[in-house]
């Protein structure tokens, strides 16, 4: 039995990006998944993200992080919260 099954919010907490500097948030996981569209938000070092059927959304950038920093280090379709916030230090 999957840990997650029948949560209403999964936040996982991670890096943006691989050691290797390859993106961790994709469009498509290639690893064998248990729990599929159960993750609602990622916290990284970088960014706040929600997970929505359009995409990544946005939703905060740690001080000193551009937009542009984050798009490229996501491989998938991402949009910013017009309401956008910033991490705290």
């Amino acid at each position: 039995m999957d840990i997650v099954a029948g949560t209403k919010e999964v936040i996982i907490a991670t890096t943006l990006t691989a050691m290797d500097g390859s993106a961790k948030l994709v469009r498509e996981c290639t690893l064998p998944l248990t729990a599929v569209g159960v993750v609602t938000t990622i916290v990284t070092e970088k960014c706040i993200v929600d997970v929505t059927e359009e995409g990544f959304l946005v939703k905060a950038l740690f001080p000193g992080v551009t937009k542009e920093e984050v798009a490229e280090a996501i491989d998938a379709d991402v949009t910013f919260a017009e309401d956008m916030g910033v991490m705290m230090e």
